[in-house]
C-alpha cells in the first residue's frame, strides 16, 4: 500500500514555498515531512536540470513542535495559503483560503 501525505500547511514565499505534509498514523498521532521548492528563482529553461537541486524533502518529523521548528523563525507571521482543517487552531494566521473537501 503506498504511504499518502496530505499538505498541512503551505506558506509561499516570493521565489517559492514551504509546505509541510502529514500523515495520520494508526493510533491517531501524526508525523510530517517537510518540502520545499525554490523553482521560481531561476529561468523556465533550467527547470529541468536545476528541479532536483531546488526541491527538498526533510526526514520524518515526528512531532507537531518539531514541524513548526523546522519551518524556522517568522513563519508565524506569514499569512499561510493553506491549513488543514485539523490543524487550524495550531496556527497563529488564518490561511488565504479553504480547500473544499474532497
Amino acid at each position: 500500500m503506498e504511504t499518502v501525505w496530505e499538505e498541512i500547511l503551505i506558506l509561499r514565499f516570493e521565489g517559492g514555498r514551504v509546505t509541510l505534509m502529514g500523515q495520520k498514523q494508526p493510533d491517531g498521532q501524526w508525523v510530517f515531512v517537510k518540502e520545499t521548492n525554490e523553482a521560481a528563482f531561476f529561468d523556465e529553461e533550467d527547470e529541468d536540470n536545476l528541479n532536483a537541486l531546488l526541491q527538498t524533502k526533510s526526514s520524518v518529523i515526528h512531532s507537531w513542535e518539531e514541524a513548526i521548528e523546522s519551518l524556522g523563525t517568522g513563519w508565524e507571521r506569514k499569512r499561510p495559503a493553506y491549513v488543514h482543517p485539523e490543524f487550524e487552531e495550531l496556527v497563529p494566521n488564518k490561511p488565504l483560503r479553504r480547500r473544499p473537501k474532497r
